[in-house]
């Protein structure tokens, strides 16, 4: 598991945006999976952020590499610190 996100991860985000996920796909699981790390890294970084200076509150991290075509779909990534 990465402790920092990689170059790699966002050529990955780069080379992927705009593209609607289909997991019978095998180049788009094995992305899928890389991506998933890098949100680990997100997840980490938020629980830090959120302990320093929220240490009575919360963390949510929405956890999809991919964003569903929905306008109403969560943006991948987004964290929010209450």
């Amino acid at each position: 598991m990465a402790d920092y996100f990689t170059s790699d991860h966002f050529k990955l985000l780069n080379k992927w945006k705009r593209t609607i996920y289909d997991k019978s796909n095998p180049e788009q699981q094995k992305v899928y999976e890389e991506l998933s790390q890098a949100f680990d890294v997100t997840k980490r970084w938020a629980d830090a952020v959120q302990q320093i200076l929220f240490p009575m509150g919360w963390a949510k991290t929405v956890r999809k590499p991919w964003r569903s075509v929905r306008l109403d779909a969560p943006i991948p990534g987004r964290v929010e610190l209450r």
